[in-house]
């Protein structure tokens, strides 16, 4: 009796928990979309993977390779009866000079501690991209309701025109406007329905979504409304030196500084030791040591050649940060502007012309229908309203990329912060 018990115990267990698997992606949030990015998103993964191979290179920074066994016979004589003066095994090992193991172990830190605050960066742009993403794609959802509302105007039209005709008030061409008005709405909503099923595939795309996973039933909970947002310019602007970008490029600069320190440090001697025990015909009695320094004979075409190249690399590293701080500046003007654009545009909507262009569609419609307005008034009523509407979301959609952008340089979520979406390498 138990055992039929624990079976069905185990199957209903073991159901739910898959039932539970399945309802993660049934409704997928922006913040599991984030998460399931930064768990496969290539550029993530291959920024960790450098981190430990960087991370990997440090020990062999210190300049050892390896030591050399060797074995020596000397003095064989030519007789029948060979003999020999000496027999050698021999030990050898190279170092190099301390202070130059000591820059270029810090050359390979300092890497290192660039590619972290590469990975920060990078999982900050990511953030935005998917951010970028989600709204691109509720921006389609909520184009997709308008044709909607669009075709149900349509078919509303299409009756009273059907009505008027019955009753000899209204002609057939009318009715055959009416007829071309609603296929038009279908084909808008057909299009609209394309444009959101091209931004799920590019969220899906992007976030590494398992295909399997990738259902129509998939439902997005967050929805396109306008929300007063207030963005300091200059808070943005005086982020940018401490922008894990450009920080990164403060530790590739002295990674660069290292290494020249590292080809001036070659004029230093490296070492040479060798240990040997020798056998002159009675047994390895005997041994020897010996101690050799390097001397920079041709420094002409070695250690000035290499002193060169990094003090030249070192100047190009700066010109790189430089590049990346005036591209940053760009980005966050552009984007302010754009934001502040659209925010008046959005709040103009919001005062007039929305309400007004939704009354101006109800009045025109009942007035055809009780035949006080014409075919031509209605339809141009119509076309006002669906193109505020619009052009109300197109603005709408441009307030939040472009608030979107500017998070990227303060490091905070402005836009769907109802969520933790802190980045755990950030913290």
């Amino acid at each position: 009796m138990m055992k039929p018990f624990i079976s069905f115990l185990f199957i209903f267990t073991m159901q739910a928990l898959f039932a539970q698997e399945d309802s993660v992606f049934t409704q997928l949030s922006l913040k599991q979309a984030i998460e399931i990015a930064r768990e496969h998103n290539p550029n993530i993964n291959m920024l960790r993977q450098q981190i430990e191979q960087k991370h990997a290179q440090l020990f062999r920074g210190i300049g050892l390779p390896d030591p050399q066994l060797s074995y020596m016979q000397e003095g064989i004589n030519n007789d029948s009866n060979p003999g020999y003066a000496e027999k050698r095994w021999t030990v050898s090992q190279s170092v190099d000079f301390p202070l130059t193991t000591y820059y270029r172990m810090s050359k390979i830190s300092e890497e290192e501690d660039m590619l972290h605050q590469r990975l920060r960066a990078a999982c900050l742009y990511l953030k935005a991209d998917i951010k970028s993403l989600y709204t691109d794609l509720i921006y389609t959802l909520e184009i997709v309701h308008l044709r909607k509302e669009q075709l149900k105007l349509a078919n509303r039209l299409y009756n009273s025109a059907l009505l008027r005709l019955e009753a000899g008030e209204a002609s057939e061409l009318e009715l055959m406007k009416a007829d071309i008005q609603k296929a038009e709405s279908q084909n808008d909503l057909d299009e609209a329905n394309r444009q959101m099923h091209v931004a799920r595939y590019n969220l899906f795309r992007v976030i590494g979504l398992d295909p399997e996973k990738q259902r129509y039933d998939i439902q997005f909970p967050d929805t396109l409304r306008y929300v007063d947002i207030a963005v300091d310019q200059e808070k943005a602007l005086h982020t940018l030196e401490i922008q894990p970008e450009y920080v990164s490029y403060n530790y590739k600069l002295e990674s660069a500084s290292s290494a020249v320190k590292e080809a001036w440090s070659s004029f230093l001697p490296n070492f040479n030791l060798n240990y040997y025990i020798e056998d002159f015909g009675s047994g390895y009695d005997f041994y020897g040591y010996e101690v050799g320094v390097s001397i920079p004979l041709w420094f002409p075409f070695n250690q000035r050649s290499h002193i060169q190249e990094a003090k030249a690399y070192r100047r190009s590293v700066e010109w790189q940060q430089r590049d990346v701080f005036l591209e940053m500046k760009r980005q966050v003007e552009i984007a302010w502007h754009s934001y502040e654009k659209s925010k008046r545009t959005i709040e103009r909507f919001h005062e007039r012309v929305r309400v007004k262009a939704a009354r101006l569609r109800d009045l025109t419609m009942d007035g055809y229908a009780a035949g006080e307005v014409d075919l031509l008034t209605l339809l141009e009523a119509q076309r006002t309203y669906l193109g505020t509407e619009k052009r109300y979301f197109d603005a709408l959609r441009e307030y939040y990329l472009r608030i979107i952008e500017l998070e990227k340089f303060l490091q905070t979520d402005l836009v769907f912060n109802n969520e933790d979406l802190s980045c755990p390498d950030l913290k």
